[in-house]
């Protein structure tokens, strides 16, 4: 009747692989789980930790990542810096 195989079956070939040493299971820790990003609600310092690892960019653990509105100034002339250093 079933096309797919029970839990039971899945849960064998998984541990049967994992003992022939075909496939290595390795523990990673719930705030290093990429699919956290797109499924939960994430506040702080974990989301900007995962930004960085969607985008791809530099940086990691980071204490405050808001700039105040004072601070658009310089942010404009290190836009110029960047645009004068790309020419």
């Amino acid at each position: 009747m079933g096309r797919y195989p029970s839990p039971g079956q899945v849960v064998f070939f998984v541990t049967d692989k994992i003992k022939r040493g075909e496939v290595k299971v390795a523990f990673c820790p719930t705030h290093n789980m990429i699919e956290d990003f797109f499924t939960k609600n994430l506040q702080g310092n974990q989301l900007m930790d995962m930004r960085y690892k969607i985008l791809n960019l530099p940086g990691g653990t980071c204490t405050a990542m808001h700039r105040s509105v004072l601070e658009k100034a310089n942010l404009n002339e290190e836009i110029k810096v960047v645009k004068k250093n790309l020419k």
